[in-house]
Protein backbone atom coordinates (compact mmCIF):
# COMPACT_ATOMS: atom_id res chain seq x y z
CA UNK A 1 0.00 0.00 0.00
CA UNK A 2 2.95 2.08 0.30
CA UNK A 3 3.37 2.60 -3.91
CA UNK A 4 -0.88 3.60 -3.58
CA UNK A 5 -1.58 7.43 -4.28
CA UNK A 6 -4.46 7.35 -2.08
CA UNK A 7 -4.95 11.32 -2.95
CA UNK A 8 -5.55 10.19 -6.61
CA UNK A 9 -7.95 7.43 -5.40
CA UNK A 10 -9.79 9.15 -2.85
CA UNK A 11 -12.51 10.73 -5.29
CA UNK A 12 -12.98 7.71 -7.10
CA UNK A 13 -14.02 6.44 -3.84
CA UNK A 14 -16.44 9.17 -2.67
CA UNK A 15 -18.20 9.37 -5.73
CA UNK A 16 -18.45 5.35 -5.73
CA UNK A 17 -20.11 5.51 -2.47
CA UNK A 18 -21.91 8.32 -2.84
CA UNK A 19 -23.29 6.59 -5.93
CA UNK A 20 -24.08 3.32 -4.47
CA UNK A 21 -25.88 5.07 -1.06
CA UNK A 22 -27.46 7.89 -3.17
CA UNK A 23 -26.47 10.22 -0.84
CA UNK A 24 -23.32 12.11 0.56
CA UNK A 25 -22.35 10.26 4.12
CA UNK A 26 -18.72 11.98 5.25
CA UNK A 27 -18.91 9.66 7.92
CA UNK A 28 -18.47 6.32 5.65
CA UNK A 29 -16.34 7.93 3.37
CA UNK A 30 -13.75 9.39 6.08
CA UNK A 31 -13.92 5.55 8.14
CA UNK A 32 -13.25 3.87 4.27
CA UNK A 33 -10.26 6.61 3.76
CA UNK A 34 -9.02 5.75 7.78
CA UNK A 35 -8.92 1.91 7.06
CA UNK A 36 -6.80 2.09 3.65
CA UNK A 37 -4.37 4.31 5.84
CA UNK A 38 -3.45 1.60 8.44
CA UNK A 39 -0.44 -0.48 8.27
CA UNK A 40 -2.37 -3.59 7.71
CA UNK A 41 -5.29 -3.47 5.64
CA UNK A 42 -7.35 -6.46 5.44
CA UNK A 43 -10.01 -6.26 2.56
CA UNK A 44 -11.74 -9.29 3.84
CA UNK A 45 -11.95 -7.31 7.47
CA UNK A 46 -13.07 -4.24 5.13
CA UNK A 47 -15.65 -5.93 3.58
CA UNK A 48 -17.37 -7.26 7.06
CA UNK A 49 -16.77 -3.65 8.67
CA UNK A 50 -18.82 -2.16 5.43
CA UNK A 51 -21.54 -4.43 5.64
CA UNK A 52 -23.07 -2.38 8.26
CA UNK A 53 -23.05 0.33 5.91
CA UNK A 54 -24.18 -0.64 2.41
CA UNK A 55 -25.17 -4.28 2.75
CA UNK A 56 -23.23 -7.71 2.41
CA UNK A 57 -23.74 -7.52 -1.65
CA UNK A 58 -22.81 -3.55 -2.28
CA UNK A 59 -20.04 -4.01 0.15
CA UNK A 60 -18.56 -7.27 -1.37
CA UNK A 61 -19.04 -5.29 -5.15
CA UNK A 62 -17.35 -1.81 -3.39
CA UNK A 63 -14.72 -3.92 -2.04
CA UNK A 64 -14.25 -5.65 -5.37
CA UNK A 65 -13.96 -2.74 -7.87
CA UNK A 66 -11.78 -0.74 -4.89
CA UNK A 67 -9.02 -3.65 -4.47
CA UNK A 68 -8.69 -3.57 -8.45
CA UNK A 69 -8.08 0.12 -8.16
CA UNK A 70 -5.29 -0.77 -5.53
CA UNK A 71 -3.71 -3.44 -6.95
CA UNK A 72 -4.01 -1.69 -10.39
CA UNK A 73 -1.73 1.22 -8.54
CA UNK A 74 0.11 -0.24 -6.10
CA UNK A 75 1.40 -1.93 -9.75
CA UNK A 76 2.33 1.39 -11.57
CA UNK A 77 5.35 3.67 -11.00
CA UNK A 78 3.63 6.34 -9.55
CA UNK A 79 0.65 4.60 -7.64
CA UNK A 80 -1.98 5.70 -9.98
CA UNK A 81 -4.54 3.10 -11.40
CA UNK A 82 -3.82 2.92 -14.51
CA UNK A 83 -7.96 3.28 -15.30
CA UNK A 84 -8.47 5.87 -13.89
CA UNK A 85 -5.28 7.56 -15.90
CA UNK A 86 -7.12 6.24 -18.82
CA UNK A 87 -10.27 7.76 -17.80
CA UNK A 88 -8.90 11.03 -17.40
CA UNK A 89 -7.18 10.85 -20.85
CA UNK A 90 -10.40 10.52 -22.62
CA UNK A 91 -12.24 13.07 -20.76
CA UNK A 92 -9.49 15.94 -21.81
CA UNK A 93 -9.78 14.61 -25.49
CA UNK A 94 -13.31 14.87 -25.60
CA UNK A 95 -13.25 18.43 -24.03
CA UNK A 96 -10.67 19.14 -26.84
CA UNK A 97 -12.97 17.80 -29.04
CA UNK A 98 -15.67 19.50 -28.22
CA UNK A 99 -13.94 23.17 -28.14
Amino acid sequence: MDRVNLDVLKPWITAKLNDILGMEDDVLIEYVFSQLEEKSLNPKVMQINLTGFLNARRAREFMGELWGMLLEAQSSEDGIPASLVEKKMKEIQEKKQSI
